[in-house]
C-alpha cells in the first residue's frame, strides 16, 4: 500500500474558495498556484488512520461502545432496535401519539421505520395524516438527541423527561407553522 491514494473527490475552484471553507493551510497552497479560477482541485487522502490536525502520534483511542442498548438494557443497539423495538423508546412513541390522539399503532416488531409508517398511515384517517407524518419526523429525532444525551452526557434515560421533550417540541413545531401538529394538539 506504499503510496496508495483514495480519492475522496474533486472540487472545481473559484477565486474565494479560502475564503468559503476557511483553510488557511489551503489558501496558503493556492496562493502559489497562481490563478485558480477554472482549476480542479483533486481531495485525496492516504489510507490509515485519521491524524487530528497537530497530532504526530497515533490517533485518539476508540470512543467506548456500549453494546447494550443505553435506554432499556435489553438488547443489542442498532437502529431497528432504537427505533422501532427498544420498549423504553415504544412506550416514548405510545406517550406522543396518545398525547396527540393520534388512532396510529406504535412501533411493535415491524422490520423498518418504513413498514411501521404504511402500518400507522393505513390506521390514520386521512385528516390526522399530516400531524402523523410529523411526529414520524420528530418522534425518532428526539429519541435520537436523548439517546445520545446519555452517552455523551451520562444521563440516566427518562420516560418522563423524553416525553415531556417531545411534547414541547411538538409545541414549537405547531408555533412555527407546522399543519398536521396545529390540528391536533391539546390545547395547554
Amino acid at each position: 500500500m506504499d503510496g496508495q491514494r483514495y480519492l475522496l473527490g474533486e472540487v472545481l475552484l473559484s477565486g474565494n474558495l479560502p475564503r468559503i471553507f476557511d483553510m488557511p493551510f489551503l489558501a496558503a497552497h493556492l496562493e502559489g498556484m497562481g490563478p485558480v479560477e477554472g482549476q480542479v482541485l483533486s481531495l485525496a487522502c492516504e489510507p490509515g488512520p485519521m491524524l487530528d490536525r497537530g497530532q504526530t502520534r497515533s490517533p485518539r483511542p476508540p470512543l467506548p461502545h456500549h453494546t447494550r442498548c443505553l435506554l432499556c438494557d435489553q438488547e443489542p443497539e442498532n437502529i431497528r432496535h432504537l427505533l422501532l423495538t427498544c420498549p423504553f423508546t415504544r412506550q416514548a412513541w405510545h406517550e406522543g401519539l396518545s398525547w396527540l390522539r393520534l388512532p396510529a399503532p406504535t412501533p411493535e416488531h415491524d422490520a423498518s421505520i418504513q413498514d411501521w409508517w404504511m402500518r400507522a398511515r393505513d390506521a390514520t384517517p386521512p385528516s390526522l395524516c399530516k400531524a402523523l407524518r410529523s411526529a414520524t419526523l420528530l418522534v425518532p429525532w428526539m429519541i435520537w438527541k436523548h439517546r445520545n444525551a446519555c452517552v455523551f452526557d451520562h444521563i440516566t434515560p427518562s420516560l418522563v423527561e423524553l416525553s415531556d421533550k417531545i411534547k414541547d417540541e411538538m409545541r414549537c413545531w405547531a408555533r412555527a407553522g407546522d399543519k398536521g401538529f396545529r390540528l391536533v394538539l391539546p390545547p395547554s
